[in-house]
């Protein structure tokens, strides 16, 4: 049984009792079940109605088949497991591809609850306890099915919502790769690799998911940068430093203070991102653990894969001389745990490297739509050493 399904289920108190219950109760609800489904389905087959929800007569024959197998082959056998599950489901799949109302869609289980409580008064009108122990039990799986069931809505909703989030994203970061063109698959790279460092960090899914979304806006406030500081093929003066450095708040100024999880992480990410777990960070100087937990996975893995790229004011690093700088700040400049979990999967880090590498010809203002297309398809929904320095030279916002 689904670990999901196994808390429902105990949410509802759905227990061997109950299910013994239902039992009992089936051969009345197959006796009367076309006449309890008939009234249920009543909302849906209304005249009016039906041209809008059933496409030919027949289907509505094959709605009225169904909910009658899931109703004795599930629900009053008592089979609640990973296959019920997945018959649910599919029965509020197809209200919502049918572009049912929730409203309506409700409705036929209330006036299903509605007929097989009638039955179970009519039949046991003299037994009380039955009556109550059979109400109650109707009553907890009706709501688990229909709880099941509507799930896909809701999904559906969370989907047009990750959707659109997606589309925001990754205009913001188009217009930002316009302005300061990393190269190739530089922010498909990071956002797999933040994915892949926060599953193994022990993050969920979903939350590895909305970094994986979010990640590719860290650097959005470089739009805000002057050209002549942003694309200087020199190291930078100090008061120059200073300017670019704005940028994280900037970052934090474009991305809106809105209560979606992955733009609220946008936000932070785009914030934080160059704090440092020794508190010599920018902008706020934060210390450990007070940076935001996806602002330090973004900073590993955008510095790791920033030394492995060549930009006008340094050369590549080999995958040795990037692992072993990571390695090499492990409680100074990154969180050290995830350093050491970095390190772990150091090999899954390389594939990413492998799968999204940039290409060999020469990038330009040109090339630049099609990369973006490119990675917009594949945004769609894994003991401390001596410090080594980065030669002054290099020393940079990468």
């Amino acid at each position: 049984m689904p670990r999901s399904l196994a808390r429902w289920i105990a949410l509802f108190n759905i227990d061997e009792a109950t299910t013994a219950t239902l039992r009992a109760m089936a051969p009345l609800i197959k006796a009367h079940g076309d006449e309890v489904i008939g009234a249920a389905l009543s909302p849906l087959t209304a005249p009016g109605r039906a041209p809008l929800a059933f496409a030919e007569p027949a289907s509505i024959e094959r709605a009225r088949e169904a909910m009658r197998r899931h109703w004795l082959d599930y629900v009053f056998a008592g089979r609640f497991d990973g296959e019920y599950l997945a018959a649910a489901r599919a029965l509020g799949t197809v209200h919502f591809r049918l572009g049912i109302d929730p409203l309506q869609f409700s409705a036929t289980y209330s006036l299903l609850v509605s007929g097989i409580v009638d039955l179970v008064c009519r039949n046991f009108a003299g037994d009380v306890q039955r009556q109550s122990l059979n109400i109650a039990a109707i009553n907890r799986v009706a709501f688990l099915d229909l709880g099941l069931a509507s799930a896909v809505y809701y999904d559906a909703c969370l989907g047009e919502i990750d959707d659109l989030t997606y589309e925001l994203n990754m205009s913001l970061a188009r217009v930002g790769e316009y302005r300061d063109y990393e190269g190739g698959h530089h922010l498909i790279r990071v956002s797999r690799m933040c994915h892949a460092l926060a599953l193994a960090a022990g993050q969920s899914p979903a939350w590895a998911n909305a970094l994986q979304m979010a990640s590719p806006l860290h650097d959005i406030g470089k739009i805000g940068v002057p050209d002549d500081i942003l694309l200087k093929p020199a190291p930078l003066t100090e008061a120059e430093r200073m300017v670019m450095q704005r940028h994280t708040e900037i970052g934090a100024e474009i991305i809106p203070d809105h209560p979606s999880p992955v733009i609220h992480m946008a936000r932070l990410v785009a914030l934080r991102h160059h704090e440092r777990w020794d508190g010599r960070g920018y902008p706020g100087g934060l210390r450990g653990e007070d940076i935001p937990l996806e602002a330090r996975i973004v900073a590993i893995c955008d510095v790791y894969d920033a030394l492995l790229a060549s930009r006008p004011y340094k050369k590549a690093w080999s995958r040795k001389s990037a692992r072993d700088y990571i390695a090499a700040n492990r409680g100074i400049m990154f969180d050290p745990r995830l350093v050491d979990v970095f390190l772990l999967i150091q090999p899954s880090m390389e594939r990413i490297q492998d799968a999204f590498a940039d290409p060999e010809s020469e990038i330009s203002p040109a090339t630049v739509p099609d990369m973006l297309r490119a990675m917009r398809s594949e945004f769609r929904p894994l003991r401390e050493p001596p410090r080594v320095a980065l030669p002054a030279r290099e020393m940079r916002a990468p």
